[in-house]
């Protein structure tokens, strides 16, 4: 689901686990919740309002690498030997 928002250019929020730090950052557009409190949570929510009134119109830049032609290149490799 991560890879489907960065996809469109959404702006992310998320925790600081299972490697969504490291696509955020590079991404670039997105908000990094230090825990996964209520509290944190709401840290969050209000730092990402505060991004998106400040950048209004605008979105982030799509790494190459997850892009969506990467990644149906990275699709159609992986499908080749189950072909013909």
């Amino acid at each position: 689901l991560l890879s489907v928002a960065l996809g469109f250019g959404l702006h992310i929020l998320a925790a600081k686990v299972g490697g969504a730090e490291e696509y955020v950052e590079e991404y670039g557009w997105g908000t990094l919740l230090e825990d996964c409190g209520v509290e944190d949570i709401l840290r969050g929510l209000r730092a990402a309002e505060e991004k998106l009134q400040a950048a209004a119109g605008k979105r982030g830049v799509v790494p190459a690498s997850l892009s969506w032609e990467e990644s149906g290149r990275a699709v159609a490799r992986a499908l080749e030997p189950f072909g013909k």
